[in-house]
């Protein structure tokens, strides 16, 4: 939406009136149980139509990749958003970087400067990143759009102090912004790094 607000609105539009709309090469049609489905309480008419739908049809539209190292039951796959971004927004330069292991500060940098060329970026967290329950053990559950607005600090190592970040992002229907001096994401380097999993990024090749 905050890419293109236009194309959002004639997605929304078309499958509305039409149950199902077109992408780039694929016709996304949900499945009847969807379409007579109530709305979730949880957000917006258009945001639930669009978001439920992307997610009944996703496994069909976009086969499992064998290469990805992250395959989570329940929540969108590094492939699908990758196939989105692709389909749905048009970028035609899509990427995948993990962060199970390392580099999330870098990941950050990278989505970071995707974003201020024009591009979208979409990060693989625990939804404690954003201030739910922390969890018994950290799994990526949710995805959330990068926004911008980031800040960060690399520490001082020798005084026993890791890094800090701080940024911006849209979640489920909820910009996630800097009013009154808050951020989305406000966390230490540690916290930062058991909750963040991964960055889908898009861009014009």
């Amino acid at each position: 939406m905050s890419r293109q607000p236009h194309r959002y609105v004639d997605i929304c539009k078309e499958l509305y009136e039409t149950g199902q709309f077109k992408g780039r090469t694929k016709t996304v049609k949900p499945s009847q149980t969807l379409l007579k489905s109530k709305v979730h309480s949880s957000t917006t008419v258009a945001d639930w139509m669009l978001m439920a739908t992307l997610r009944d049809v996703e496994n069909a539209l976009f086969p499992v990749e064998g290469s990805s190292n992250a395959f989570v039951m329940g929540v969108s796959t590094p492939w699908e958003m990758k196939g989105w971004t692709f389909e749905i927004l048009g970028y035609n330069k899509v990427e995948y970087e993990s962060t199970y292991l390392y580099g999330e500060f870098e990941a950050m940098k990278v989505a970071k400067k995707v974003r201020e060329q024009g591009g979208v970026a979409f990060l693989m967290i625990h939804a404690a990143m954003l201030g739910k329950p922390d969890p018994f053990l950290s799994y990526p559950n949710h995805w959330v759009s990068f926004l911008g607005n980031l800040i960060i600090d690399d520490g001082i190592w020798y005084q026993y102090e890791s890094g800090h970040i701080k940024f911006n992002c849209y979640s489920w229907g909820t910009t996630k912004d800097d009013k009154a001096g808050a951020f989305a994401v406000d966390l230490g380097e540690g916290p930062f790094e058991d909750y963040f999993f991964g960055v889908v990024t898009g861009k014009m090749g």
